[in-house]
């Protein structure tokens, strides 16, 4: 099968737009009726949410990545405050604060080397 990098550049992006518009519903969804097993794993999943958006993005080049980690930011930040303007949910600063570390901790791993899956992909399907 041979994708053209084009291709794979914007059918990785729609995904991660995806995986964005996921987040957006689950950030406004009545989980007033969920009981967690512990405190707090709200702010687990933020981070790991966020995380995940940010490793997916970071695979696309690395002049893209602070861009998308202030737009990741800026999502969290403007969702928490969406939320407390719902009758089913509430603002919490502590839950941006989980955004943005899980974005760092995502930029942290992208430093490191976890990237460049993306192009692993394109050199394969040449």
């Amino acid at each position: 099968m041979r994708l053209f990098p084009e291709a794979l550049s914007l059918a990785w992006l729609a995904v991660g737009y995806v995986g964005i518009a996921v987040l957006i519903e689950l950030s406004f969804a009545d989980v007033s009726g969920l009981v967690p097993p512990w405190p707090d794993l709200d702010k687990l999943l933020h981070g790991v949410a966020y995380a995940s958006l940010m490793l997916w993005f970071g695979q696309l080049p690395r002049s893209t990545r602070a861009g998308y980690a202030l737009m990741l930011l800026a999502l969290g930040a403007v969702l928490e405050r969406l939320q407390g303007l719902t009758p089913v949910r509430s603002a919490d600063l502590y839950d941006w604060f989980a955004d943005a570390i899980g974005v760092v901790f995502a930029l942290g791993l992208l430093a490191k080397g976890h990237s460049g899956y993306l192009e692993r992909l394109r050199l394969r399907w040449r």
